[in-house]
């Protein structure tokens, strides 16, 4: 944790107003100084409202916060000094008001045995509930590539279809135009010919209706041909 320190001159202030008692090691200040302490090597002053000063020199704008000075309640007093050759520069001091922090710098009891059984459960639960997760979206992936499958099978057996229809349409085009080109040339009776362009439009017909029977089954089945 870092607490910011601002020095203009002689006067210091700190951006934190309150802090946490019990911490060990873990707090630190970061001082923000003007020109008018160029050159001169730094000093942390601090104390509480009792007991002993704590001078820790600055190294890189900064320095720890000792950690006796970080328990209980009160107030924690900032203040800085500067020396260069034969001069010194100082400043008042600033506070930060101590709460009571969850810990007071000891380790606290280990917790009971039915705290350790929820925590145990609580990860068991969570366990399952992500294999049960990755099982439902494996299944999902796994209906989505079997109805992509279908789909492509579905798309080939109409494609297939229409070839076909198109083939016997074809053949049955050519057969009526033959079946003409007998008529003009006197090759067969009138009767004959009607009766073979009927039989020609029924393979068309047919041909058709094989198409549009494809068309409906895959239509059912969601796909468009």
């Amino acid at each position: 944790m870092i607490l910011d320190i601002k020095i203009r001159g002689d006067r210091i202030f700190c951006d934190t107003e309150e802090l946490a008692s019990g911490s060990e090691q873990t707090v630190d200040l970061r001082f923000d100084m003007d020109h008018a302490w160029d050159g001169f090597a730094g000093t942390a002053v601090m104390f509480r409202s009792f007991g002993t000063q704590y001078c820790v020199p600055l190294q890189g704008g900064g320095c720890p916060v000792p950690s006796a000075l970080l328990k209980g309640t009160g107030r924690l007093y900032i203040g800085v000094f500067g020396s260069r050759d034969e001069k010194i520069i100082t400043t008042g001091f600033t506070s930060v008001a101590l709460f009571g922090g969850a810990s007071d710098g000891n380790m606290p009891d280990p917790p009971e045995a039915y705290v350790y059984t929820r925590l145990l459960d609580m990860v068991s639960d969570a366990v399952e509930g992500a294999r049960e997760l990755r099982l439902d979206v494996e299944s999902r992936l796994a209906d989505h590539e079997t109805e992509c499958e279908n789909s492509e099978n579905d798309r080939r057996l109409a494609e297939s279809a229409r070839r076909d229809a198109e083939m016997r349409r074809e053949e049955a085009e050519e057969k009526r135009r033959l079946a003409e080109a007998d008529r003009e040339a006197g090759c067969v009776t009138e009767s004959y010919l009607h009766s073979y362009i009927d039989a020609t439009l029924g393979d068309i017909s047919a041909a058709l209706d094989e198409l549009h029977a494809y068309a409906e089954a895959i239509a059912e089945g969601g796909v468009s041909v």
